[in-house]
C-alpha cells in the first residue's frame, strides 16, 4: 500500500499493488498498481517510508473500497461505525472474528451488583452498539431544544415533526433513484459498445490489402456496422432516460424539498437521537432494578433471592470501614520502672 500522494509518479495515498520487480542496485521498486498499470517507485519515496504491507487494512484505510470479501478481527476498538464500515465493503460475504477474553482475577469491577460473565458475542454486540458519531455544530440547537422537554413532551414533538414531513414526495424519489440507475447502467454500455467499435475499426485496419477486401473484411465490416447501431439505439435510450429525469425533477424534485425543509430534517433526527438515549437509559435502570429486586417472572423460575438484607449488609460495611478508619490501641512498656510507653 501507497502512503503519499505523488504527482510527479503519479500515485495516490491508499493506492494498493503487487511488487512485480526489485532493483537492489538502483533501488528501485515496481508495483503493478490494482488499477491496471505499473508504477517505479524510487528510493527516495521507499526511504521516506511510504510504502507498507497491503495484506491487511484498518477500518479507517477500508473505506470507499469495496472486495469481494472482507475478514475483519472484531477487537475492542470496533464500534458502531466502524463495523458498519467493515461490513458494506464486501460485494458477498462478511467474517468478523471473535477472540474470547480471559477475566483475569485481579481486573477492577465498578462496585454495585455482579455483572453476569460476558462471551465472544455478548461482547461484540455490545461493541456494535456503541456509537462515536459527533454531532455537527449545526446540529447543536436543534438536540438542546429536545434535551429539554420531558418525555411525553418529546414524543409529542417527535410526532408533529414527522407529520409535518409526511409530504415528502417519496414516489418521485423512488422514480428518480431507479431512473438513475438506468442512465448509469445504459452509459456504460454505450461506453463498452464504443470500445468494442474502436477496437474492430483497428482490427480491420490490421488487416493487409486482400484480407480487407476478403472475407475477413466483410464480417468484421459487417460486425462494426452492427455494433454502430447498436451504439446509436443505447445513446436514443439514454437520451430518454434523461429526458425522464428532467422531467420528474421538475413535477417535485426531491432534493429540492430536503434543501427546503433541512431544519425540520435536522431537528426530527435530534428528537430521534434524545428518544434513543432515553430508551437505552430506561433499559439499563430495569437492568439494574432487575438485580436489586427481581420481578415475579424471574423469581418464578429462579426462586426468591437470598434473605439478604441490603440495609443489614450495607450498616456492617460502613461499621467494617469505621473500625479500619481508627488505629488500633496497643500499649507496650518498656522496661519495669521506666514508665515509658508507645502506642502503635
Amino acid at each position: 500500500m501507497l502512503l503519499r500522494n505523488s504527482a510527479a509518479l503519479v500515485v495516490d495515498n491508499g493506492d494498493r499493488g503487487t511488487i512485480t520487480a526489485v532493483e537492489p542496485k538502483s533501488r528501485w521498486l515496481t508495483v503493478g498498481l490494482d488499477a491496471g498499470r505499473q508504477v517505479r517507485l524510487p528510493d527516495w519515496y521507499l526511504d521516506a517510508g511510504w510504502i507498507d504491507y497491503g495484506y491487511a487494512l484498518t477500518a479507517h484505510r477500508l473505506q470507499s473500497t469495496t472486495v469481494d470479501r472482507t475478514f475483519a478481527l472484531a477487537t475492542d476498538d470496533l464500534y458502531q461505525q466502524a463495523g458498519y464500515s467493515i461490513a458494506t465493503r464486501a460485494r458477498h460475504e462478511t467474517h468478523f472474528y471473535l477472540a474470547a477474553q480471559d477475566d483475569l482475577a485481579d481486573r477492577e469491577h465498578a462496585h454495585g451488583p455482579p455483572q453476569p460473565p460476558e462471551d465472544a458475542i455478548g461482547r461484540f454486540a455490545r461493541h456494535l452498539g456503541l456509537s462515536r458519531a459527533q454531532s455537527l455544530a449545526s446540529d447543536e440547537p436543534a438536540r438542546a431544544r429536545g434535551r429539554i422537554l420531558s418525555t411525553a413532551e418529546l414524543h409529542d414533538e417527535h410526532d408533529r415533526v414527522r407529520q409535518e414531513l409526511n409530504a415528502f414526495p417519496a414516489r418521485q424519489a423512488r422514480t428518480l433513484e431507479t431512473l438513475g440507475d438506468e442512465a448509469d447502467r445504459q452509459r456504460e454500455e454505450l461506453s463498452d459498445v464504443g470500445l468494442r467499435i474502436g477496437q474492430t475499426n483497428h482490427r480491420i485496419d490490421a488487416l493487409g490489402f486482400f484480407k480487407r477486401h476478403g472475407t475477413e473484411g466483410e464480417d468484421l465490416r459487417r460486425q462494426a456496422e452492427q455494433l454502430e447501431s447498436q451504439h446509436a439505439y443505447a445513446e436514443r435510450q439514454h437520451v430518454e432516460t434523461v429526458e425522464a429525469i428532467a422531467a420528474h425533477r421538475a413535477d417535485n424534485d426531491p432534493v429540492a424539498w430536503v434543501d427546503h425543509h433541512a431544519e425540520q430534517i435536522r431537528y426530527l433526527r435530534a428528537l430521534e437521537d434524545e428518544l434513543s438515549a432515553r430508551d437505552r437509559n430506561a433499559e439499563r435502570q430495569l437492568v439494574v432494578a432487575a438485580q436489586i429486586d427481581p420481578p415475579d417472572h424471574i423469581t418464578a423460575v429462579l426462586g426468591p433471592r437470598p434473605e439478604i438484607s441490603m440495609a443489614a449488609t450495607a450498616r456492617s460495611q460502613a461499621g467494617r470501614i469505621e473500625r479500619l478508619s481508627q488505629p488500633p490501641q496497643h500499649d507496650l512498656s518498656i522496661g519495669r520502672d521506666t514508665g515509658l510507653s508507645i502506642d502503635l
